[in-house]
């Protein structure tokens, strides 16, 4: 399908048609240009039409100047009235009459070219700056140099007799309006808009357009911009292009990036409460302490496929749906071991005894001895018990990811970029649990399966440097939030409840691999 065409029309008759277009049906130009957006684009008209206003009083000024030598003082005071009417203030009249004056300058030179530089030179001059930019270009020279060579190349201009005759003309022309300028007369007036003056936004389509096929679902929108109301109208315009053409040209792709990264992991978490639910009873450990396990580095483990997964890593897959947004699928293979060492206030009832460290040995086989629970209790003793989520403590997730360019060099073979994210995910531990409850040192318990023992939230911040637009590597701190609500124990009924959610905390450095699909460019037919 042919390309859609909008007119904007800010002045009277001007009418961008063709006999292949008609206008739109008051049907289609709700869906290509919502209500909402006509008050917005007749505001840019406007004020698009008195910047062009000024632009045209400029070039009349500049003539008239040029043909008789200077301005009388109507004109002079006009111009200076025409801008207080716009709202400018002194210091930004001063700059509008300095534009102006190089502007007026600009013209003389042109105008007395051959008088400046005869064609030999003017060719010689535009082969040199030529070659000057080419090495700019490709960074065999600096900016610095650049404007220096240019500055030599400008020299012969300079100190030619038309040159400094043209200064001293555009000196004098800038006096009198600053002169006409230091008139306190000057009021702003009210600008009366005539809305006859500006016909209504037409929205040309094809003669063969449907809505039928029409598979744009986003409404055009103007957002409010810094730059230039002739930028922002260009900017439209394209914009207006791209999504009326059905998808025929500049096709975007519907996923901007997809990539992978690996990395690595310390952790730290609260302290919680945990609870064992037993046959033999119901007992609670209260504010456990806990860390993780780095495994010690070692490039026979951490590099080779087989064992890459043993020590605390860190998996993620995303897609980025543009240069902003994407999802990532995450998963955190964290550990945590529970410290006994500590002394624990420790409630509930156990019908077991418990092996605990015998304060009064006798001998070197009467280091430890069973006890009933109470003592243990009564002793704050935890010695007897070892739970660890080592294998580990994994939460795997799903999240949205913001990114936020920092820095690029200019043809983007190094990036920086801030990443912000948060989602959610289950824990899926695989719990260790053993009890000390035979005399002989012998520990009981089981190294359990991986099972869902519960869910929490995250958020993060990354850091990624991205080289030649393919290898990155990326360091960031990630916070969890996980409730760990039905540990396995011993393979029988019994759990272990961890009371309180557990807050983590990871540093993490990872290595990646980005790719980016580019839009398939067609050629899009001329209006």
């Amino acid at each position: 399908m042919k390309v859609l065409l909008i007119a904007l029309c800010l002045v009277p008759s001007t009418i961008f048609a063709q006999e292949t277009h008609r206008e739109a049906t008051s049907e289609e130009r709700k869906i290509i240009l919502p209500e909402n957006e006509e008050k917005k684009l007749k505001e840019l008209g406007i004020q698009e039409a008195r910047e062009s206003e000024l632009n045209i009083m400029n070039e009349a000024l500049i003539r008239q100047a040029h043909a008789n030598g200077k301005l009388d003082e109507t004109q002079l005071k006009g111009y200076i009235q025409k801008l207080t009417d716009h709202g400018l203030p002194p210091e930004k009249i001063k700059q509008e009459i300095e534009n102006l004056s190089l502007k007026y300058f600009a013209k003389l030179q042109v105008n007395d070219l051959e008088k400046v530089l005869n064609s030999e030179k003017q060719k010689e001059y535009e082969e040199k700056f030529n070659q000057l930019q080419l090495k700019s270009e490709s960074d065999k020279l600096s900016h610095e140099e650049l404007d220096k060579q240019i500055s030599l190349l400008d020299t012969e201009i300079s100190n030619s007799q038309t040159t400094k005759d043209n200064e001293i003309k555009m000196l004098a022309f800038k006096e009198s309006f600053l002169k006409a300028a230091q008139d306190n007369t000057f009021v702003k007036r009210p600008i009366v808009t005539n809305n006859k003056q500006f016909t209504p936004i037409k929205v040309m389509v094809p003669k063969d357009f449907s809505l039928q096929t029409f598979t744009f679902k986003d409404p055009l929108c103007l957002s409010k911009s810094e730059i230039p109301l002739s930028s922002q109208l260009n900017q439209l315009n394209q914009q207006m292009i791209s999504i009326t053409n059905s998808g025929e040209s500049n096709k975007k792709p519907r996923i901007h990036q997809i990539y992978f990264a690996w990395g690595w992991n310390r952790g730290y978490h609260s302290n919680t409460d945990v609870k064992f639910t037993t046959p033999d009873g119901t007992f609670t450990i209260h504010d456990t302490h806990s860390t993780d396990r780095p495994s010690p580095f070692d490039p026979k483990i951490y590099f080779n496929p087989s064992t890459m997964s043993i020590p605390q890593y860190n998996m993620e897959l995303g897609v980025m749906f543009n240069e902003k947004w994407g999802m990532e699928l995450k998963q955190d293979h964290m550990k945590l071991v529970f410290d006994n060492s500590r002394p624990y206030e420790i409630t509930g009832d156990y019908s077991h005894q418990v092996v605990i460290t015998n304060e009064h040995p006798t001998n070197e086989w009467d280091q430890q001895i069973p006890v009933d629970f109470s003592v243990a209790k009564a002793k704050k003793d935890a010695t007897w018990l070892q739970f660890e989520h080592s294998d580990g403590y994994n939460y795997a997730s799903l999240g949205a990811v913001y990114n936020q360019n920092l820095y690029q060099t200019k043809k983007e073979n190094f990036k920086i970029d801030g990443r912000f994210g948060a989602g959610a995910g289950l824990m899926i531990p695989k719990t260790k649990v053993m009890f000390h409850q035979d005399r002989q040192w012998n520990w009981e318990g089981l190294d359990n399966k991986f099972h869902i023992a519960g869910g929490g939230v995250h958020a993060e911040a990354k850091l990624r440097f991205t080289f030649w637009n393919s290898i990155f590597l990326q360091a960031a701190t990630r916070g969890t939030y996980i409730k760990v609500k039905d540990a396995l124990v011993d393979g029988s009924e019994s759990r272990m409840e961890h009371v309180q959610p557990i807050a983590s905390i990871q540093f993490m450095g990872q290595i990646g691999y980005v790719h980016t699909f580019k839009a398939k460019n067609k050629k899009v037919p001329k209006s």
